[in-house]
């Protein structure tokens, strides 16, 4: 019943999305999603309630995933203390503020139906449907929900693996700027493949190779973040050190540092950088100057592009580090826990995401989110990791 009613929801977020990228916009958006968003809630939590012992005795990190539960109440409720007008609500209580909660997606792995239902879905209709409605860089969000599937390729039939290749191949030819999807996609499609033409043939992935990728994708963006706090070295303005690149400006372009800096400025102007602002906030105050609106201009900007700098600006170091174990833990399990291959690929692919959400990951790409928290539920629930290949082969079988 539930599996039923969680995809029947998902399929909703997904159109709305579709809907919203194309030229037929819902009208009242916003508030359609927020309806959508508050009853998957609701559910989620009556699910989580009615699954209880289940779910206490066979996820691992539950007390990290409570901690963050917690640490989302306090920013909202900050957030809802900073609030003093229309616009300041509604980004706590219909955008910012839901989007917190979307991590509770991972106790959804135990309706292992709904993931098999929600990936045919995408793959035969949802990808389909987006090339028809979308011919421009919006494509990318279709990319990035179904971006799970890539490393999974050597799961699924022939003819799916051909849908999922040239869907990505075809959107990246419309998407190149949107660089957290093109790394998102390239990533994936590494593995994927890799899976298919080398280790499908040796049946385990190595542990070395998987040692040596995961503790890169964990200790480089930690390393980097340091050398860009210090002014010693800035990876995300390559630009400065690659001036005979021919590669073009629109590539090199540097277009997350300035949030980083004004962020960082705004948390240790309010002493904040520990325990974070809440929601509500703004850290670009002129942000709005333009707008016709009032209210809007007093308002500024209140959320970056990036998952793990909302997080950090809302909710401090605590707040990131919180955050950043979800991601840890999901990997660690999936890759060093498991007797599947299968939890291993998503594992590597998930400490890849943690990686881009320094800079992509929005926290309010619901249909993303879901599918991303999701799989770490696989990669956390212990019956899971411990089930073979052929199960999840025909787990995964599309008709």
């Amino acid at each position: 019943m539930f599996s039923r009613f969680f995809y029947y929801i998902f399929v909703a977020f997904s159109l709305i999305e579709l809907f919203e990228r194309s030229s037929f916009p819902l009208p009242l958006g916003t508030y359609v999603y927020a309806i959508f968003i508050y009853f998957w809630l609701i559910q989620i939590f009556i699910y989580i309630s009615k699954n209880y012992k289940y779910i206490s005795f066979n996820y691992n990190g539950n007390k990290i995933i409570a901690c963050n539960v917690v640490c989302s109440l306090i920013m909202i409720i900050r957030g809802l203390s900073h609030s003093d007008n229309y616009w300041q609500y509604k980004d706590v209580l219909l955008n910012s503020g839901p989007s917190l909660f979307f991590f509770l997606a991972i106790y959804l792995s135990t309706e292992i139906h709904f993931c098999a239902k929600c990936l045919s879905y995408i793959i035969k209709y949802y990808l389909l449907a987006s090339v028809l409605l979308i011919n421009d860089a919006r494509l990318a969000n279709t990319g990035r929900i179904m971006c799970n599937t890539l490393p999974l390729l050597g799961y699924f039939m022939n003819k799916y693996k051909w849908y999922i290749i040239i869907f990505t191949l075809y959107s990246l030819t419309l998407t190149w700027d949107a660089r957290g999807w093109v790394l998102r996609a390239s990533f994936g499609l590494v593995l994927g493949l890799y899976y298919i033409f080398v280790q499908q043939k040796i049946q385990r992935l190595s542990k070395k190779i998987m040692n040596i990728v995961f503790s890169v994708l964990l200790i480089a963006p930690l390393v980097f973040s340091y050398l860009g706090y210090k002014g010693i070295f800035n990876v995300f303005d390559m630009q400065s050190y690659m001036n005979n690149s021919s590669m073009s400006e629109d590539d090199l372009v540097d277009t997350r540092s300035f949030l980083y800096i004004l962020v960082q400025e705004k948390l240790e102007a309010s002493k904040s950088v520990v325990g974070g602002v809440g929601l509500a906030v703004s850290y670009w105050d002129d942000f709005n100057a333009e707008s016709n609106v009032n209210e809007l201009q007093k308002i500024g900007r209140t959320s970056t592009e990036s998952g793990l700098l909302n997080v950090y600006f809302w909710g401090g170091i605590i707040g990131t580090f919180l955050y950043s174990m979800i991601y840890w833990m999901a990997a660690y399990y999936g890759i060093f826990r498991s007797k599947n291959n299968f939890c291993k690929l998503i594992g590597l692919f998930i400490i890849f995401r943690w990686v881009i959400s320094f800079v992509d990951e929005p926290n309010g790409w619901v249909c993303s989110n879901i599918m991303l928290y999701f799989f770490m539920g696989i990669c956390l629930n212990k019956k899971i990791r411990n089930l073979d290949d052929e199960f999840m082969q025909r787990y995964l079988k599309i008709e």
